[in-house]
This record gives C-alpha cells, sequence and structure tokens, in this order.
C-alpha cells in the first residue's frame, strides 16, 4: 500500500469521535463503486486557459456547468472538480428574516409564490412561509431547509435541516447527480488549494440548474474562506472530492461525517492524491 505522504490535513473540528467511529458499520461504505455509473460523456476540447493544472493527469470525463468533473486514474472511488465557493446558509435557524435580517438574503431564499428554500404551510413552494415560535431556536425567523434531512423530525421542527453554522456540507445540482449517480448525504472531502485547508463534508443541498460551487458557513470557516453569506466566498482554486454510495440518503453527524470521511480518503489513497495532484503546482 502506498505510504501516504499528507500527515497533516485539516479536520473539521477538534473534538474527539473515536467512540462514535465504534458504532459505525462502514463495511459497505469501502467497497468498489460500480464501474457502469451512468454518466453523460462529453469529450468537447475545453481552452487550455480555463482548466486548473494538477501535479497528476487525471481524467476528465464530463463538464456541467462550466466545471469539468474528473477521475484520478489511480482510484476510481471518488470523482473531483475545481471551481469557486459561495456561501450557504440554508438550514440554519437564523439565515432568513421577514425583514430580511437574517444571515443571507430573503431573495435567496424565493420569493411569493416559490419559496425553495423556507418551510410553507402547505409544503409546496407556492404556499406562506413558516415563522419559528417560542420553543424554536429563533422565534420571528423563517424555518430554512435544506435537501438532506436528520430523519425522525416533522418537516416544520428547525432540528430536522442540517445547520449550515454547525455542519460542513456541500452543495450539488440535480445534473452532477444525473452524471454521477451522487446521492443526497454521501460523503466527501472538500479542499482550498490557495489556504491548503480541507475539511471533510457531507452533500447536504441542491442547488439550482446550471449553478456548481457551494458550501455552508462552517464548512467555509474550515477552508479559511471569508464565510459571510452575504460578502463572503471565493472566487476559485476550491477543490471537491465526491465518493458516490457512501452516505444513507440522511443527514449525520459531525463525528460521523469526519470518521466515514477519513476512512474513505485513507481507503482510496486519496490524501497521496492531495499531495502528488494538488499541492505540487501553481495555477
Amino acid at each position: 500500500m502506498k505510504k501516504i505522504l499528507l500527515t497533516c490535513l485539516l479536520l473539521c473540528a477538534g473534538e474527539a469521535w473515536a467512540q462514535d467511529e465504534n458504532n459505525l458499520d462502514l463495511s459497505d461504505l469501502l467497497q468498489p463503486a460500480p464501474q457502469n455509473l451512468p454518466r453523460v460523456i462529453e469529450n468537447t476540447p475545453l481552452k487550455t486557459k480555463a482548466l486548473p493544472t494538477y501535479g497528476c493527469p487525471p481524467e476528465s470525463f464530463d463538464k456541467v456547468a462550466g466545471v469539468t468533473l474528473y477521475e484520478w486514474s489511480e482510484s476510481k472511488s471518488f470523482y473531483f472538480f475545481e471551481t469557486k465557493m459561495s456561501i450557504d446558509a440554508d438550514g440554519s435557524p437564523r439565515a432568513y428574516h421577514p425583514q430580511d435580517k437574517g444571515l443571507d438574503k430573503l431573495e435567496y431564499a424565493g420569493r411569493q409564490g416559490n419559496w425553495w428554500a423556507l418551510v410553507t404551510d402547505n409544503g409546496q413552494s407556492n404556499g406562506n412561509p413558516l415563522i419559528q415560535q417560542s420553543g424554536d431556536p429563533y422565534p420571528g425567523y423563517y424555518i430554512s431547509m435544506t435537501a438532506t434531512v436528520y430523519r425522525g423530525f416533522p418537516d416544520n421542527s428547525p432540528a430536522r435541516y442540517i445547520d449550515a453554522e454547525k455542519i460542513p456540507y456541500f452543495v450539488l445540482n440535480q445534473e452532477v447527480m444525473r452524471s454521477t449517480s451522487t446521492q443526497k448525504g454521501d460523503i466527501g472531502y472538500v479542499y482550498n488549494r490557495r489556504t491548503k485547508k480541507g475539511c471533510y463534508a457531507i452533500f447536504g443541498d441542491v442547488g439550482g440548474y446550471g449553478k456548481l460551487g457551494e458550501g455552508s458557513i462552517y464548512l467555509a470557516q474550515q477552508l479559511g474562506i471569508n464565510a459571510n453569506p452575504r460578502t463572503g466566498g471565493q472566487d476559485s482554486e476550491v477543490v471537491y472530492m465526491v465518493f458516490p454510495f457512501s452516505g444513507n440518503g440522511a443527514a449525520r453527524s459531525l463525528p460521523e461525517i469526519n470518521a466515514i470521511g477519513e476512512k474513505l480518503m485513507k481507503k482510496s489513497d486519496s490524501f497521496t492524491f492531495i499531495k502528488t495532484c494538488l499541492d505540487t503546482t501553481k495555477k
């Protein structure tokens, strides 16, 4: 087995999670991914100046929202892409407020008749947004949703959704999901080539058509990126590594994300990928 060259990467939290790791059944996650994934192959030549450079030659297999999806030739268990990071506040109980004084602008939650990021009274985007009441984390604020949820909570509970301030999650769109068979709740690793900081993360929200490159407030903080949803983000050099078939379709705790993520990264020798492919070149 190859020696792991990268010996120190930033983990998402300093808290101990060894006891949780012992309770996780990870055997199914470490099996090789199916080789016949339903991918949409595009071999359209790309302009050289638009592509990042790597210390090893990855294999491209698709282009989505102007971003090329790659596989590392030495491990087919994950795919990756490099783009920007916008900041997603969805799932935070103080993400949106009727008077637009939430963490993010209310316009990013939708508009009357089409609230795509808020829980409504009829469960549809054309309903009226529900407001948190006494006993909820932030009374007076809207209930903000994420596509991946914690099971066992009702739709109108803020606890059902992944809190962007507490959990590292990344956002993919339906195009990437179809191309790679990635499902909600799958695990990944996000790496900032600019700061050389990385973080295990979960696929927590589904973005709009033609858009790619977004992460939660907590994830941005771990990567050394301005995490203000209104003014923050990074325009490039963020690498998203995703392991299809690694989740169970639901949200997970931070210790679970870290435990599963580390096992997947070690099994696929992905730390070597970061060291040899991402850290040895300049853009």
